[in-house]
């Protein structure tokens, strides 16, 4: 017997495909997810989700514990055509600091990957800042992180960061991540470069070294999610600022 049933469509007389169909599919997800989680922006999400955090940071808090300054990392390598490593910079940039938050995070966070369920200012940022701090699942745990920009001043570098620095490529960002205890939980270091046509870019994250693998893989193919979505999203961008000419 065959193990699946073979289906074909037409929607009001045109032939749709399955892949169509999968297509159709995840984009009502999407709605119904933008949908739910503008209706409980912010602080009731935040309630909502107040024990997983919670329990995420206990098993968060354990990991860092157990690792003693020790260092895993999962890595995402992207190439891309058709938008560089410029534009998307600039662009994903002034998406990040628009305002309202509400209308910016529905727009390009929540846009991004489905598992990002809240985003907001942290203790102390200005208003004015684009937002430094996120609700969203590392590993198959749930997690609210603060994210601190270590280019501006704010902390040092650590040396051992510097060393894995890459410098083929121009454009860097380099990140704190820090749970709501203010522990260090894992660091970032993405690296963009631009190319002919279109960029390289190297996505990684440095996790507590007692971070399980399943950790490591399934952050690994979020940030390739999120990334892949946000270059179609720019990507769209400026072809609909050509087409206005």
């Amino acid at each position: 017997m065959d193990p699946k049933p073979t289906i074909k469509f037409k929607l009001n007389g045109v032939s749709t495909s399955n892949a169509d169909i999968d297509k159709m599919e995840l984009e009502a997800c999407y709605h119904a997810l933008n949908n739910l989680r503008s209706l409980l922006f912010h602080q009731p999400m935040l309630d909502l989700l107040s024990n997983q955090i919670d329990e995420g940071n206990q098993y968060f808090e354990s990991l860092i514990k157990h690792s003693k300054g020790g260092r895993r990392e999962c890595r995402t390598y992207m190439k891309v055509t058709g938008v560089s490593a410029t534009d998307l910079k600039i662009i994903s940039s002034r998406w990040l600091r628009s305002k309202p938050i509400e209308d910016m995070a529905l727009r390009y966070v929540f846009s991004t990957h489905p598992e990002h369920y809240a985003v907001m200012h942290g203790p102390g940022a200005l208003p004015r800042n684009a937002p430094d701090c996120g609700v969203e699942v590392i590993g198959e745990h749930m997690a609210k992180i603060r994210y601190v920009d270590l280019q501006d001043g704010g902390e040092d570098v650590p040396g051992w960061i510097m060393k894995q620095r890459d410098y083929d490529y121009e454009m860097v960002e380099m990140l704190a991540a820090k749970l709501t205890s203010g522990s260090g939980f894992f660091f970032v270091m993405n690296e963009f470069m631009d190319t002919e046509g279109g960029c390289k870019i190297k996505l990684r994250v440095f996790f507590p070294s007692a971070a399980p693998w399943s950790i490591v893989n399934q952050h690994a193919q979020h940030l390739a999610i999120e990334f892949r979505n946000l270059l179609k999203m720019v990507h769209q961008t400026i072809e609909d600022l050509e087409d206005s000419f």
